[in-house]
């Protein structure tokens, strides 16, 4: 039981670590969006009434606390550019992004699982060291690479062309 509440304990000091250093990063090398939300001529009276709303006239301490509270109730607020809540935006994208997520996820297990069983089954063989190369090969190489390479080979006239 103690070992579940120190880990525990430490699990929260980690998130709460974590939560502090994006905050100060947001807070000091963030963007002020007082000038972004009513423009370059406006007056000294609307430049703190905008500054009052995003809460920047707050102590610091206030501001991390506002912000673990909307954190803790999901409160992700509204979108800078549309002013829909971010929530909203959220419950119509991520399904979105799991239908594409999941089958690559699914395929890309099954592949690794049937390619391990078939270099486990032919230890020291060929087949095994080619498996071995590629898969080391593959997770050493960036995402990035990987995307961009898959980009050119299957949509552009220099691959298959498949996509537009």
């Amino acid at each position: 039981m103690a070992y579940l509440l120190r880990k525990s304990l430490h699990g929260l000091l980690l998130i709460l670590g974590v939560t502090l250093i994006s905050f100060v990063l947001m807070v000091w090398f963030g963007p002020d969006q007082t000038y972004s939300l009513i423009g370059k001529n406006a007056t000294a009276e609307q430049i703190e009434d905008v500054r009052h709303a995003l809460g920047y006239d707050q102590p610091f301490i206030t501001r991390y606390a506002d912000y673990l509270i909307e954190l803790f109730t999901l409160n992700l607020g509204a979108s800078n550019s549309s002013g829909e809540p971010v929530n909203r935006i959220l419950a119509r994208t991520i399904p979105v992004s799991l239908a594409l997520m999941i089958p690559g996820f699914v395929l890309g297990n099954l592949l690794g699982i049937a390619l391990g069983l078939l270099a486990a089954h032919r230890r020291g063989q060929w087949s095994d060291r080619v498996i071995s190369g590629l898969s080391v090969g593959g997770m050493s190489i960036s995402f990035l690479i990987i995307i961009i390479v898959f980009q050119v080979l299957l949509s552009t006239p220099y691959g298959l062309n498949l996509f537009p």
